[in-house]
């Protein structure tokens, strides 16, 4: 919701968004949102592929990532049809046949990042939010081949990732120093941190049994230190971002993780298991993958209509493709792939490097 919110100037300019201090953070919190993202989404990745190696030897985590890849698709594939007809009958986009084209077949080839990066003047501004999907899909493409060729020696691979976690950090803050605000961010090496927390937190979990006294007192702070970070995002920019900013919010966001799993009942976990929170994560995959698209749609179309109509028509309207994009798309595909790759295990010679099986992850 946060990145929804950060992409809101669109309908809604923020203009004089500081008269809402200190709410108007949570328009400018995109960029730290989608660490938070990453993070969540490198480690559950990870401890599934990890359990399906388990399962089924060096397949398993390519069975994760089909299953990860058919699902994602099956929704962004419905959005660029939309997108492709839309550009056909709508006289207000004013975006080339050309650019529509090259931008639809990189957004489906998750090379969408490459593309918006090097042709910035070319590149379809409503669709710029997925190049999130490409930084995740190309890590998950080099994460399984990792674990289906090493994964039987999760020691060397942690240590592996923790000196990525060391290089890309470093590599942040200098490419960010050479490139700028546009050039650095939409780098696939730039980006990919929280993913590399993310995957080391999945890694090193069941190493983590010491912090169980603590836990509880860990998943506090962080989620002290998150909201603090959250909540003075108006007063950075993207330079603060890629630097020291991006930086305490992966490491926060995965120690909260790790607090997470190791911790009993918790206020805090009572909180993010309310009824409201699992139902809006269970469709945030639609309504990251749609918000864009629509909130431009209805900018072009609504040029002069007041700031809170064409806020509400959007948000009506995300609803509403929502609900029917989850139960006729992301819902049914989801409940199909599932099932693919679920044959009989495998049987594999553990060596002494390994853990014990890693738990499978919480939905």
């Amino acid at each position: 919701m946060l990145i929804v919110l950060s992409h809101g100037w669109t309908v809604y300019p923020f203009d004089d968004s500081a008269r809402i201090a200190p709410l108007d953070a949570l328009l400018f919190a995109g960029n730290v949102a989608v660490t938070i993202f990453l993070v969540v989404s490198g480690y559950l990745v990870t401890r599934s592929m990890l359990s399906a190696r388990e399962r089924y030897g060096p397949s398993g985590p390519w069975r994760t990532f089909t299953r990860r890849i058919l699902r994602i698709s099956a929704s962004v594939l419905v959005l660029l049809f939309a997108v492709a007809l839309m550009s056909e009958v709508d006289d207000s986009d004013t975006n080339s046949q050309e650019a529509t084209q090259k931008s639809i077949l990189r957004v489906a080839t998750y090379t969408w990042n490459w593309y918006v990066r090097a042709n910035p003047l070319e590149a379809r501004g409503d669709l710029g939010p997925l190049w999130y999907l490409s930084v995740e899909m190309q890590f998950y493409v080099v994460l399984a081949l990792v674990l289906a060729v090493w994964g039987a020696r999760r020691r060397h691979v942690s240590a592996a990732l923790v000196l990525i976690v060391l290089l890309v950090t470093w590599w942040r803050w200098h490419s960010y120093d050479l490139e700028g605000w546009y050039g650095a961010p939409l780098r696939t090496t730039t980006r990919v941190d929280g993913l590399v927390w993310g995957a080391l937190v999945g890694l090193l979990l069941p190493h983590l049994a010491s912090l169980k006294r603590d836990a509880h007192a860990l998943l506090g702070a962080t989620s002290l230190v998150m909201l603090g970070v959250v909540f003075t995002s108006a007063r950075y920019d993207i330079g603060d971002y890629m630097k020291l900013q991006g930086l305490i919010m992966a490491a926060t966001v995965a120690l909260f993780v790790a607090a997470n799993q190791l911790s009993g009942p918790s206020a805090i976990k009572v909180i993010l298991s309310s009824r409201p929170l699992r139902a809006l994560g269970s469709v945030s995959l639609t309504i990251y993958i749609w918000h864009s698209p629509i909130f431009w749609a209805v900018s072009r179309h609504t040029s002069e209509w007041g700031n809170l109509s064409r806020s509400m028509l959007a948000v009506g309207l995300l609803a509403a493709v929502t609900v029917l994009a989850h139960r006729y798309v992301d819902g049914p595909v989801q409940r199909w792939t599932e099932n693919i790759g679920r044959g009989a295990p495998a049987v594999e010679n553990v060596t002494s490097a390994d853990t014990s099986p890693p738990p499978t992850p919480h939905p």
